[in-house]
């Protein structure tokens, strides 16, 4: 007999929902896999990732920092200055907005560390009709080489494109005009939030068209030439915007240069290990091996056992991008790491090939579940650990650049050593120091000129104004070393000729690591250990004040900068650091 008030079917529906919200033994391991994921973007308010306090600083700029003085006569928010790259920093500014910066940073930072991993295990799971201890592993993609040097764009693209892939499958069932649709906005967003998410998306709707088994050679290609369709018509229409907008930014209209750190012919063995570990390379090699080596041995275990499912067209995808990126330059103009950014696709379509189908039972399911947890955490947290061993460095930084007034312009070097004695952290994949756009920071705690700031054409929407465009490094490029600094050697940063005319002051990083002279014309202000501030000899008998061309081309007062306004625009950012937690050539 039905109760009172129960409609009927109700308690069906009720059991469908609690169905549903379940927390199945699967659902726990993957909210404590994707816990274990966020873990190091949530644990320090600046993760000394390359590139990311550029795109911090980047986004307060374009969210109305540019707007005020003295940064009114440094930079300029021009979104007509890209045509790609456009869609973090939308967010971005849009975030800032309402979120101290530092906040939108780790949003985003937590967005590119978790967006390619769920794509990945939705299209896995869609590819191979279950859910498994394998998807976990892809906890290891999490933090890639690339998002460790603050490629959060590319990291989010590469979400995009997984994503997008996963949906296309569902189209499928839909009339083909909606397909075609959604693969062409699908297209367009991939492209505006970094095209080589474009290079990834084509490589999975390739292999999706080919299928699982020895295809159909006529039917796949008419399948992958309307999963081709929509992108060629996104990137034509991207390069039509690129065309009318503005001429190319790396190469003065000319093609961009390729360039090669080592041909790879000539150590073949060595380019090849690189390749294998590249994609996963942090701080430690040997511990960045031993991950490599975890996330593949289920795969070989599987393969040895005869229950290794195999999708024929993914893995021909990702056995292709591999090769590519074994021959490929590690530049492209202005745009460096190429070959680690196609090793990189490497390593997030070649887990979708296959499924290690030795979860035999609930038992084994649930122990195969727990060591992936046990993986995915344990690098997650050697990430955690390291990046707060970092945290002193950066606060000597953010004291050494108290003196600093606002509108004085400021020139970042850093003292050489062996990466080797160095502490951990300080030196990322054995290829560049972490610490390199650090200094990028005095712009928002200062409201200091510092000339690597992102700001170029085709990739950002930010303009660098005269005169300071004639010392900026629109690429970011790298901090010069001391030694550049004394022979003026404007191969590495043009911004180095006749430095003590354009700068106030000199800001050193990684100081410990070897004795420091000053250089030749400066005083020094401020000695943090890691961090020294010296002041330009020209400015030192000048108080705190910056230098006159500083204040004459942005002149700075109680009057035009009131206390309250300034308070309120450093304060949320500022305050959080003023006495804790944060980090740095790639887009």
């Amino acid at each position: 007999m039905r109760k009172k008030g129960f409609p009927p079917g109700g308690i069906q529906f009720n059991s469908r929902l609690m169905k549903l919200g379940a927390m199945t033994p699967m659902r726990c391991h993957a909210v404590a896999a994707a816990v274990l994921i966020l873990v190091p973007a949530l644990s320090v308010a600046m993760p000394p990732l390359l590139d990311y306090p550029n795109h911090l600083v980047r986004y307060w700029l374009l969210s109305g920092g540019a707007a005020r003085p003295p940064l009114s006569g440094m930079f300029v928010a021009d979104w007509g200055h890209s045509a790609t790259n456009l869609a973090t920093d939308v967010v971005g500014a849009g975030l800032d907005c309402v979120l101290p910066a530092e906040i939108t940073g780790r949003i985003i930072l937590g967005l590119a560390a978790a967006l390619p991993v769920l794509g990945a295990a939705l299209l896995s799971r869609s590819l191979h009709g279950r859910w498994s201890y394998w998807q976990m592993m892809f906890g290891l993609l999490a933090w890639p080489l690339v998002l460790l040097t603050g490629f959060m764009s590319l990291q989010l693209a590469f979400g995009a494109a997984l994503i997008a892939a996963w949906l296309d499958r569902w189209f499928k069932a839909q009339p083909r005009w909606r397909a075609l649709l959604f693969r062409i906005v699908a297209c367009l967003v991939i492209i505006l939030v970094h095209p080589f998410g474009m290079l990834l998306y084509a490589a999975l709707v390739t292999g999706l068209a080919i299928g699982t088994s020895r295809p159909d050679f006529r039917g796949a290609a008419i399948r992958m030439a309307w999963a081709w369709l929509p992108i060629v018509l996104a990137l034509a229409l991207t390069g039509l915007r690129m065309l009318l907008g503005q001429g190319d930014g790396d190469n003065g209209g000319g093609l961009p240069a390729l360039t090669w750190d080592a041909a790879p012919w000539q150590d073949p063995f060595r380019h090849l290990a690189q390749a294998i570990v590249g994609p996963l390379r942090s701080y430690s090699l040997a511990l960045d091996w031993l991950f490599v080596v975890l996330l593949w041995l289920p795969v070989a275990v599987a393969l040895r056992l005869k229950r290794l499912r195999v999708h024929l067209g993914l893995l021909a995808c990702g056995a292709c991008l591999f090769l590519v990126g074994l021959i490929a330059p590690n530049g492209i103009g202005s745009t460096s790491m190429v070959d680690v950014r196609l090793w990189t696709m490497t390593v997030f379509v070649l887990p979708l090939a296959v499924l290690p189908d030795v979860d035999i039972d609930q038992r084994w399911r649930t122990a195969l579940c727990v060591l992936a947890l046990a993986v995915v955490g344990g690098r997650s947290l050697w990430l955690t650990g390291v990046w707060r061993t970092r945290q002193p460095d950066i606060h000597a930084m953010y004291r050494a650049l108290d003196p600093v007034p606002p509108g004085a312009r400021l020139l970042p070097v850093f003292v050489t050593a062996d990466d080797d004695t160095l502490p951990v952290g300080r030196w990322l994949g054995g290829m560049t120091p972490s610490y390199a756009h650090l200094p990028t920071l005095a712009l928002l705690r200062q409201h200091a000129y510092v000339p690597s700031v992102f700001a170029q054409e085709g990739k950002q929407p930010l303009r660098v104004l005269p005169p300071y465009d004639e010392t900026h490094e629109v690429s970011g490029g790298l901090p010069a070393s001391l030694d550049d600094l004394r022979t003026q050697n404007t191969a590495v940063d043009g911004y180095l000729r006749d430095w003590p005319q354009h700068f106030d002051y000199v800001l050193v990083l990684n100081a410990d690591a070897a004795p420091v002279t000053a250089p030749a014309g400066t005083c020094l202000v401020s000695d943090q250990g890691y961090a020294k501030l010296y002041r330009v000899a020209a400015h030192c008998r000048g108080g705190r004040g910056g230098s006159r061309r500083a204040q004459t081309r942005a002149p700075v007062n109680a009057t035009e900068i009131p206390m309250a306004k300034l308070s309120k625009s450093r304060s949320p950012f500022v305050a959080h650091f003023s006495g804790a937690d944060a980090p740095s050539k790639a887009r």
